[in-house]
């Protein structure tokens, strides 16, 4: 699935896959993905309401990952596989692990926790 972002420098079209995790940071909203980072004038639940990409999670008021990208979870971290590692908060851990065990066939995700 592609998705159209239309950021601060004009609009990019990207792999949703592709995106690691999702930073809101006051005004900005930041896409990381494994090649680059796109900055849009957005908030967080509108990028998520926006998009309906399948994949991304909510873990904190800041952050959003794609779960297709975890490489584990500890108490309160969630780590992907591009080394970054994000705060977790417990009411979203929980609702992580469901969504990661319950999708795990339909993402195609293996090994996970």
């Amino acid at each position: 699935m592609w998705v159209l972002l239309d950021t601060l420098w004009g609009e990019k079209s990207i792999d949703a896959d592709s995106i690691m995790y999702v930073e809101s940071e006051k005004n900005i909203l930041n896409v990381y993905t494994d090649e680059s980072k796109y900055s849009l004038r957005t908030s967080l639940k509108n990028f998520m309401d926006h998009f309906e990409v399948k994949s991304l999670c909510q873990v904190n008021r800041k952050y959003a990952i794609n779960i297709k990208h975890v490489d584990y979870i500890d108490e309160d971290t969630v780590t992907l596989s591009n080394g970054s590692s994000l705060s977790l908060s417990r009411r979203r851990k929980s609702i992580l692990r469901k969504i990661i065990r319950g999708g795990r066939n339909f993402f195609g995700l293996e090994n996970m926790l």
